[in-house]
């Protein structure tokens, strides 16, 4: 069962080696076959935790991936040392052409983001499904 975006994409990579051979141009091929990871926050994203958020989001991105969705639906507190994480992931995937989106972040974590000015660097999406379309969204790129 194709249940996930990269069973899709590992699908379509065994059927078709070639997509032009099917009439799907390499950019839109690109897009459905790009790795994205998923990390989830807990409900309290502050420096007793910032190491095992470290390690994920390094493991999260080792297979492969380019891009990043960040849940932040549990998330009730962050503090700086969270932020600063995700921010040396969003460089790491700004240097290999990839994104980091969050998504179903409260109002208390999007004001954060904002008065930090990283309300665009890190934009936040309703729920995982708008995250991921956003990402596949070659204007978004």
């Amino acid at each position: 069962m194709l249940t996930t975006p990269q069973s899709l994409a590992n699908f379509l990579r065994t059927a078709c080696p070639s997509f032009e051979s099917i009439g799907i141009h390499p950019e839109i091929a690109e897009l459905w076959t790009t790795p994205v990871a998923r990390v989830s926050l807990p409900v309290r994203a502050d420096i007793t935790v910032v190491r095992d958020i470290r390690q994920q989001l390094k493991q999260a991105l080792e297979p492969g991936a380019h891009d990043l969705l960040i849940d932040c639906s549990q998330v009730r507190f962050i503090d700086s040392s969270c932020i600063a994480a995700i921010m040396k992931v969003v460089e790491c995937c700004e240097e290999s052409q990839g994104k980091v989106v969050l998504f179903g972040a409260n109002a208390h974590v999007q004001y954060v983001l904002y008065v930090l000015g990283l309300s665009e660097v890190l934009p936040n999406f309703a729920d995982e499904a708008t995250a991921l379309s956003a990402l596949q969204t070659p204007s978004y790129n």
